[in-house]
């Protein structure tokens, strides 16, 4: 690299490099950034090439806050990407942090840097600083979003185990999903994690008990699954045996029932205790019937003529 004293090297790769307006801030130190390796530029040489390309609204807000500042190439891009940085308004980032979920190709701690970011977009540092929000709800915020939006399968475990804070999620989450892919043969992920063997045997060894715990769970489900599945079954079954009954029942014609004694087998034309009840009626002990006449020629009912000799008993 050159030292700050030296002369520019490599000149003609200024051209390749775009003015700063302002709004175009990120690309243009990223540009600078890439360009610097070949002109062999120090970080010196780079805060005056920054200053060489100011423009627009880039050199006024340089000359108006600025000018006179002894600052460091780091700081001076900060300065510039803070203030052009395209700033969304909070209800559309804190929707971005209230919906974010983990991709299924997108790792625990991808995922964890990732919730960060759109967090320090939805509420910043300068939301602490100003006391809007303190950090605990902050991070409890941050912790509870990154649970929610796990996959499933990792969640379940990662619930288990209830870590507190955001930091034990994230080693907890590592772990599991580690300790998964191991169980998974996946030899593209298994693959990936020779690199750290160490770590392979640390997942092992402190996910015993998450396993165990997860194996459990999943047993209970079972459980629960298999007694739903046997009243689904005998409700079906109930119910079709109830639907061929009442389909027999309307095939098949209804035995002849008497009317009047209540008997099966015969109508109430041909019922015999029918029939003795009439005759009884008929030839029973009325007043105009037969027997009531046998009496009448009775002697004992017979009144004694005037004159008649009496008999003699």
């Amino acid at each position: 690299m050159a030292d700050e004293g030296e002369a520019l090297r490599n000149p003609s790769l200024l051209s390749s490099i775009k003015n700063l307006n302002g709004p175009n801030a990120p690309e243009f130190f990223r540009t600078l950034e890439e360009t610097a390796p070949l002109g062999l530029w120090s970080k010196d040489q780079l805060i005056i090439i920054t200053k060489l390309k100011l423009e627009g609204r880039a050199r006024s807000f340089f000359e108006a806050s600025l000018a006179g500042q002894v600052l460091n190439y780091d700081t001076l891009k900060e300065k510039f990407l803070n203030q052009f940085q395209k700033r969304d308004n909070f209800a559309s980032c804190f929707t971005q942090f209230s919906t974010a979920v983990q991709l299924p190709s997108e790792g625990v701690r991808d995922f964890a840097s990732r919730i960060e970011g759109l967090a320090q977009n939805s509420f910043g540092d300068k939301t602490v600083e100003k006391g809007e929000m303190s950090k605990q709800l902050k991070d409890k915020m941050i912790l509870s979003q990154f649970l929610a939006g796990l996959q499933p399968n990792l969640k379940a475990q990662m619930l288990i185990e209830n870590p507190k804070d955001f930091a034990a999620a994230v080693e907890l989450g590592d772990r599991i999903e580690m300790a998964q892919a191991m169980l998974t043969p996946n030899i593209n992920v298994l693959d990936s994690r020779v690199e750290n063997p160490h770590k392979v045997i640390e997942a092992v060894q402190t996910s015993g008990e998450t396993v165990a715990k997860t194996l459990e769970l999943v047993c209970k489900q079972l459980e629960r699954l298999n007694d739903r599945m046997d009243r689904i079954e005998k409700k079906e079954t109930r119910d079709n045996k109830n639907f061929n009954e009442g389909s027999n029942a309307s095939s098949v014609r209804p035995p002849v029932r008497c009317f009047h004694c209540g008997r099966v087998g015969h109508v109430i034309r041909d019922c015999r205790q029918r029939m003795a009840e009439a005759r009884d009626r008929n030839y029973g002990q009325g007043p105009w019937n037969r027997g009531n006449f046998r009496n009448r020629f009775d002697g004992r009912n017979e009144q004694p003529n005037e004159g008649a000799i009496p008999k003699n008993e």
